[in-house]
């Protein structure tokens, strides 16, 4: 049977992915911007409500790329205390150079930061220059699942190079699935990648109440639905690949 990861930046969305049957949870704050690291009071709220389930922390300081400061990557190892503390069970990150590859000291860093926990390289590998390094690379760091859309703007998209990936990765790490899957999608993935593990938010849209949302505050639009992850949708999701 393959395993499904839901990922989630709140409690409601946490619980129904739980109660569809998700195997394991990554914890973001702000999925709309990717996810970001979560906060202490996320992970702890979680915790409390599902105590057996597992929780995969992000740990990312901001939106945009993945080539990281000294003094962001400090952020990002005190966050990481911070959140295993507070109950997380392993955590998702990624840095990259200038390059265009896996920045290797930092990874190395916070994996070993961890200490011991699980920590999966997340989809900065999809704009790697070239993944067959990236995957050595995260070999080396520590990392023991890599998750990617086959650098595709979605798995469904790049599940022939995920199958590559599968095949180059072997026993070595384990290559997860992740970017745009659905009920209707996620079986087609996993049949031509091979991946035994499965990423998606699972989620559904929800209007934004009209109470005060008169204007945006930022960047992004405050009357724009928000995604919440959906109880049925994630049953689908694991009914669709729980024979396979």
């Amino acid at each position: 049977m393959l395993d499904l990861e839901v990922c989630v930046d709140s409690v409601e969305s946490a619980k129904a992915a739980a109660e569809g049957g998700a195997d394991r949870l990554e914890v973001c704050s702000a999925l709309a911007l990717g996810g970001l690291t979560p906060t202490i009071g996320l992970i702890s709220a979680i915790r409390r409500q599902l105590p057996d389930t597992r929780l995969m922390a992000m740990l990312r300081p901001r939106h945009g790329d993945f080539v990281y400061s000294i003094e962001e990557l400090e952020v990002i190892q005190k966050d990481l205390f911070a959140l295993r503390d507070a109950g997380a069970n392993g955590f998702v990150f990624g840095a990259m150079n200038e390059q265009g590859g896996l920045a290797i000291d930092e990874c190395r860093e916070v994996v070993s930061a961890s200490g011991g926990l699980p920590v999966t390289l997340h989809r900065a590998i999809d704009v790697c220059s070239d993944w067959r390094k990236a995957i050595d690379d995260a070999v080396k760091c520590g990392f023991g699942t890599i998750l990617s859309s086959g650098q595709e703007p979605t798995a469904n998209e790049g599940a022939g190079i995920l199958k590559e990936m599968v095949e180059y990765a072997g026993e070595n790490i384990i290559i997860m699935a992740g970017g745009g899957l659905t009920p209707v999608n996620i079986r087609h993935v996993a049949k031509i990648s091979g991946c035994r593990w499965l990423h998606g938010s699972a989620s559904i849209a929800r209007a934004a109440s009209e109470a005060f949302v008169q204007f945006p505050f930022g960047s992004a639009d405050a009357s724009n639905p928000i995604q919440v992850t959906d109880t049925d949708t994630t049953r689908l999701m694991k009914q669709a690949i729980s024979d396979l």
